[in-house]
């Protein structure tokens, strides 16, 4: 009688140490998204003291001082009636700019600072 081959899990999480890290970069990734940007500098910053890059430093902090040169230049606006239609266009594309630009760099660092 021969034994039976070991089964595999379904899940890969069970059978792949790097299942698990595969889904924690997933859920790190899609923090920039689901939180409409703002923890992207946050995450940048872990992202750059994990890989020991000071370009990633740099970004972390140039994202910074991009939201807060959008909040800044939001209290300036206090005069201008928000109902006029290019305020609004202004607003919404530099919040979107923020929110998919941070979520595609953070995405494109997702392997890198979970490969270890």
């Amino acid at each position: 009688m021969s034994a039976a081959p070991p089964r595999r899990s379904a899940h890969p999480e069970h059978g792949d140490p790097r299942g698990g890290r595969l889904l924690l970069s997933l859920a790190w990734a899609s923090l920039a998204f689901l939180t409409f940007g703002v923890a992207v500098p946050f995450l940048l910053a872990h992202a750059a003291y994990r890989l020991r890059s000071r370009a990633q430093a740099i970004a972390a902090a140039v994202h910074c001082a991009v939201w807060a040169l959008v909040l800044t230049f939001r209290a300036t606006l206090a005069g201008v009636p928000t109902a006029d239609w290019r305020w609004s266009v202004v607003a919404a594309v530099w919040l979107f700019g923020l929110w998919a630009g941070g979520t595609i760099h953070v995405m494109a660092l997702r392997d890198n600072v979970f490969r270890r």
